[in-house]
């Protein structure tokens, strides 16, 4: 009778002692894909076409995919397009059904399959497919001969470039032939300027514009404009609504019969100053400028204030004009617009801040 006391707190303690033990881990999943993929139709497509990948076993690849808790993606050159999942599975033909197309997850994977389409317009690309997160399947000798026409010159295509050809030479003739361009005040000649922030305001109008339609036509995206991008063309219109507030409108004409007119002398237009011939003068520059043909008059204007060549009107041309080839470089190349850093459009507003101070100061 005495053991009883002690047999129960032996049973205890093992039933404790069992409790406490850690659960056996869950066996590991180690059934691989064995298909493969043994032919891809149609051979040549474009973005947005419908792929269709023959797999040899199917079921194989399906119940793979089932046991891992993963669904199937589609492989382009062996980079997974995570979220291009099959839009039909036919176990019946042993074929999957994909949407080739760019999402925002895989903008940087068709970044480097897309490059530099002008260039090459037709390449090859070795599809797969296989669970996410795990290697591609093989591909059989008779599936490695799809390629991709990035960009075709399609007639619809060939319009768009005409329609914006067309809009830019009759925005080049309205810039050349009236006053859209031009500031409101004139010089001491009576001749109304360029105007360097409604030229900048126009660049980036017709730069992004361009840019949209050109990587649209492509890629069929629509969701290309950035931050960046926006604070690009606010930062150029912010330039503009600040420089044609400190403006001085052209005043209106007066009445066609007034009551005796006051005898007003013509204006004395003070002759063409010639620069001297001093190496580095500053003027021999400006009239070298001048003196370039159909542009320099435009140039000289968007560089100068009533002082002459600015620096403040000179350092934001040169910024806009560097922002501006990155961006197309990185639109034909990439079919995307770039990331500027914080840092960049910092220096950028800095540079518009410091016209208009200028501006303001004079």
């Amino acid at each position: 009778m005495k053991r009883f006391p002690f047999a129960i707190l032996l049973l205890f303690s093992v039933i404790l002692n069992a409790s406490a033990q850690p659960s056996a881990p869950p066996p590991l999943v180690t059934k691989m894909v064995e298909a493969y993929v043994t032919q891809v139709s149609p051979t040549n497509f474009h973005l947005g076409d419908d792929v269709w990948v023959t797999v040899s076993d199917l079921s194989n690849l399906v119940s793979v995919a089932s046991l891992k808790s993963k669904k199937i993606a589609l492989f382009a050159d062996g980079n997974e397009l995570s979220d291009v999942q099959p839009t039909g599975i036919h176990m019946d033909t042993q074929m999957l059904r994909f949407q080739l197309k760019r999402t925002t997850a895989t903008k940087g994977i068709w970044a480097t399959l897309l490059r530099n389409p002008i260039r090459d317009p037709v390449r090859p690309l070795l599809i797969s497919a296989g669970p996410q997160g795990d290697p591609p399947m093989l591909v059989a000798t008779a599936a490695r001969n799809s390629t991709l026409t990035v960009l075709e010159w399609q007639g619809w295509i060939v319009a768009w470039v005409v329609l914006f050809v067309i809009l830019l030479l009759g925005f080049v003739v309205l810039a050349v032939y009236s006053d859209v361009l031009k500031s409101p005040e004139p010089d001491p000649s009576g001749r109304y300027p360029y105007s360097l922030s409604r030229t900048q305001a126009a660049f980036w109008l017709f730069t992004t514009s361009m840019s949209f339609v050109f990587i649209w036509v492509i890629t069929g995206d629509l969701a290309t404009l950035n931050g960046s991008v926006l604070a690009m063309i606010g930062i150029s219109a912010g330039t503009y609504m600040a420089a044609a507030l400190m403006e001085t409108p052209q005043p209106l004409p007066a009445p066609a019969n007034p009551p005796n007119p006051p005898v007003v002398p013509p204006p004395v237009v003070p002759p063409p100053v010639v620069p001297p011939q001093g190496p580095g003068n500053i003027q021999k520059i400006v009239a070298r400028i001048q003196n370039i043909r159909f542009v320099g008059q435009f140039l000289l204007d968007i560089l100068s204030d009533e002082k002459g060549v600015s620096v403040p009107r000179f350092q934001i041309f040169v910024w806009t004009i560097v922002l501006g080839i990155i961006f197309a470089v990185s639109v034909v190349n990439e079919l995307s617009m770039p990331e500027f850093s914080g840092t960049l459009l910092g220096l950028m507003g800095i540079s518009s801040a410091t016209y208009v101070g200028a501006k303001l100061k004079s």
